[in-house]
């Protein structure tokens, strides 16, 4: 047998400050992620919606008080209730439709500390 398990420099593990290290790691990596996630794929579904307005051709034919009820029809399916539609900018020129979304969200971390996201993207 080679020198292996005999000696105690093989067979050094973890310490506990090394684990507890970790689980801070690993706590501020899912409190994160689990506050900006959420973010992420609510403005999913509005960018979704108004990229697929735009290409069928749909936000064309409807007019900005039927499109601002298609974005909250589309909210309320989502559950999504602390977007407001006044964010949703319509702008029509040369019989093109084009949507614009542009917001901020800010969300309490820890503490004082707060997660800003802001959110600006524009269906053509």
């Amino acid at each position: 047998m080679g020198k292996g398990f005999n000696y105690p420099g093989y067979q050094r593990g973890v310490s506990k400050l090394g684990l507890l290290i970790m689980g801070i790691f690993i706590a501020l990596f899912l409190t994160v992620g689990l506050k900006v996630g959420p973010l992420y794929m609510d403005n999913s579904v509005l960018t979704g919606l108004a990229d697929d307005m735009v290409a069928d051709g749909t936000a064309n034919r409807l007019r900005v008080d039927e499109i601002r009820q298609r974005f909250a029809d589309a909210l309320r399916l989502n559950s999504i209730y602390d977007f407001d539609l006044s964010d949703i900018e319509i702008i029509r020129s040369g019989g093109q439709t084009a949507i614009r979304i542009s917001y901020e969200r800010r969300l309490p971390l820890v503490g004082n500390l707060d997660i800003v996201a802001v959110f600006d993207h524009t269906a053509q």
